[in-house]
């Protein structure tokens, strides 16, 4: 970006963004441990000079030392010191020390040491903090004086502030410039729309009529004509917010409503756009959703009515779950009012009352407090015959078709020699055992037998699945290249969001079909020969152990990915690969568009130089998205990888490792505890 001469650029941000670390390093304050910036040329990676105000020393021997710093001849002195001093009023307490000045009145100081000898460049870091209106205000001028033949950076927590003063204003959250532009395009570009207010003739005769029913036509003419309905309203004017996607049709719509002033009883009309600081907000927020999707934090929003619902920092609109009909199949939402705390983060002030979803808005929807297991039904399974059931199948068939409700089955140790299904009619089913003995779920089904994805010792066709401290596996042989169908599956996952907390899949070929739904798997442990996770899933490996076992040619991965446009893919985020022999495959082009992201993942010396394989066919090569991030270990060398290896970015592979890639935010939940 550049900053140019006879403008000033305001940089935004709230509490901890980094808009102090940013001008420390601009000014030489703080080392600069990567990229540059240059100051008509010059890196400021060499010397730049900045100073404090001395507090044993008076304000106008302030200017004169740093004017003989800055080189002015000794003649001009005393006539720009006193220049200055009279442009920040500070003129009748020239002989006092800095030390005894307030807040304001060394703000005041620090700009007019800021302008001597006409520098080309001012770094003004909040000058008018602690500054009356009356004295606020007069600073401003000065500033907007001073923008000739000069670059100025600004900082401030004012937004009327960097709204008159700005040409340029650049908004920081989370160490990173979210937007750059002028006021009125960032309020264009970031703000909800336009903001539409229309006041009323008074009516005295009309205190017998409830608020808003004497105008329900002005509401239907919004309504019919801009599909938007009164954000606030009361007998004296209603406020609309009109998406800019409407923007081609206002010059219309507002001709005709002035023509029908009188009919309305419309005493003035009020159009502009959001403020910069709605602007502001909404950037802060959008960045604390993005870090909160991105470590998992959530926070509790208790409704008026006694729902208790888990959503992301900054979530804005968020949908009630079960409130959908036949007459509202929206369902119902709430606006979430967000502040900043003492730390600088986001907490929730409050929100609005119940309303239902409006067309084109985005709603964040938390699953229901059902499924999270506040009113969850628990049950008990043991061989020896002390709980609800002797056998998974059993307590798996007890849950009713239709169930809505967050059913956690407690699994006893012991090995279960049976082959599971959930059905599609069953959501909200954990299976949990105990971590110091994890309980053995096991069969022995093979592709001969029963089809290749049906050959599974588990099989979950529903959605909300969680697993927690289950041993999974298929024990049938080992394929020896020579028996048919000897494909034999662990599990086959085709519900959505289903996660899997310490679990344990062994098999060998196609261990796991990780088929369609978005999934998260933690602290896993996932064992096979080959393809032994395949499928068109979208998930998420965390902390998860690879071993590959066997030897010859070994592949860990087959995804389905058939077009770019899909969305699907495996990401696979602080794992480990290992096992036996060199000849270990990352991955391999099953079918012609699959999407296999490593990162942080420690690879041992098994995983063959190549890395990935295309499968021998033609063209795979320019269609698979094959990427490795930060990887470790002796297997992550690069110089031999095929040429088609993705080595992402810092930006691309913020959006594999964070749960924003399977939407963990709005249905993660972490495991129940006994």
């Amino acid at each position: 970006m550049n900053i140019a001469k006879d403008q000033l650029f305001c940089l935004l941000g709230p509490n901890g963004a980094g808009k102090t670390t940013t001008i420390s390093c601009l000014t030489g304050i703080n080392p600069v441990t990567g990229g540059d910036a240059l100051i008509y040329g010059d890196s400021i990676r060499s010397s730049v000079g900045i100073s404090n105000i001395r507090k044993m020393i008076g304000v106008e021997q302030h200017l004169h030392l740093f004017a003989s710093i800055k080189g002015l001849p000794p003649a001009s002195i005393k006539s720009t010191a006193e220049k200055l001093l009279a442009d920040v009023k500070l003129t009748g307490a020239a002989k006092v020390r800095a030390g005894s000045y307030s807040g304001g009145m060394k703000r005041r100081l620090s700009v007019a040491v800021a302008l001597i000898g006409d520098p080309k460049l001012v770094f003004l870091d909040e000058p008018t903090t602690g500054m009356d209106p009356i004295t606020r205000r007069h600073v401003w001028d000065i500033i907007q004086e001073s923008k000739k033949g000069r670059a100025i950076i600004l900082t401030t927590h004012s937004m009327e502030e960097a709204d008159i003063l700005s040409d340029r204003i650049g908004i920081m959250a989370k160490g990173r410039l979210r937007c750059i532009g002028t006021s009125i395009r960032l309020k264009s570009r970031f703000g909800t729309g336009f903001v539409a207010t229309v006041s009323f003739i008074e009516n005295k005769n009309d205190n017998n009529i409830g608020v808003g029913a004497s105008h329900e036509p002005l509401k239907k003419f919004f309504k019919e004509h801009l599909k938007v309905e009164p954000t606030e309203e009361n007998k004296a004017f209603m406020t609309f917010v009109i998406p800019h996607d409407k923007e081609n049709l206002l010059t219309v719509f507002f001709e005709e409503l002035q023509n029908r002033e009188s009919e309305f009883g419309i005493s003035d009309i009020q159009l502009g756009l959001a403020t910069l600081e709605e602007v502001f907000l909404n950037i802060a927020r959008q960045a604390e959703l993005e870090s909160a999707t991105a470590e998992g934090n959530m926070v509790t929003l208790e409704l008026a009515s006694g729902i208790s619902l888990e959503i992301p920092v900054g979530a804005r609109f968020v949908g009630i779950p079960d409130t959908e009909n036949a007459e509202n199949p929206s369902g119902v939402m709430v606006e979430v009012y967000w502040q900043q705390d003492g730390s600088g983060s986001m907490c929730i002030s409050g929100h609005s009352s119940e309303m239902r979803v409006p067309q084109n808005v985005p709603v964040t929807r938390p699953p229901s407090p059902n499924a999270l297991g506040h009113k969850s039904l628990r049950q008990g399974v043991k061989q020896n015959g002390r709980g609800h059931f002797k056998t998974i199948t059993e307590a798996i068939n007890s849950v009713r078709a239709g169930n809505t409700r967050r059913v956690i089955i407690k699994i006893g140790p012991g090995v279960y020699k049976e082959k599971v299904t959930i059905d599609r009619s069953k959501p909200f089913i954990t299976l949990y055992g105990h971590p110091n003995a994890m309980p053995v779920l096991t069969f022995d089904g093979t592709a001969a037998q029963y089809g290749t994805v049906d050959s599974a010792t588990l099989i979950v066709l529903s959605d909300y699945f969680m697993a927690v401290n289950i041993i999974l596996k298929n024990s049938a042989p080992m394929p020896d290249g020579k028996r048919k169908g000897a494909q034999a599956l662990s599990m086959r996952i085709s519900g959505n969001k289903a996660a899997f907390y310490n679990c344990k899949f062994y098999g060998y070929q196609d261990t796991i079909c990780d088929d369609t739904g978005n999934h998260f798997f933690k602290d896993c442990y996932i064992e096979g020969t080959f393809d032994f996770i395949f499928g068109s899933g979208r998930s998420l490996y965390l902390g998860t152990q690879l071993n590959v076992v066997g030897d010859g040619i070994r592949v860990i991965t087959a995804h389905a990915g058939k077009s770019a446009a899909e969305k699907s893919g495996y990401s696979f985020v602080h794992c480990k690969v290992t096992g036996t022999g060199t000849g270990i495959y990352l991955g391999r082009s099953w079918m012609s568009h699959p999407k296999v992201v490593y990162a942080y993942t420690d690879m041992s010396s098994v995983v063959n130089p190549s890395g990935w394989q295309e499968n021998r066919e033609a063209g795979r090569d320019k269609t698979v998205f094959y990427g490795e991030y930060k990887c470790t270990g002796t297997g992550s060398h690069k110089e031999k990888r095929v040429k088609y290896t993705q080595d992402i970015d810092d930006i691309e592979a913020k959006y594999f490792i964070s749960l924003g890639y399977i939407q963990g935010s709005s249905w993660l939940l972490p495991p129940p505890s006994f």
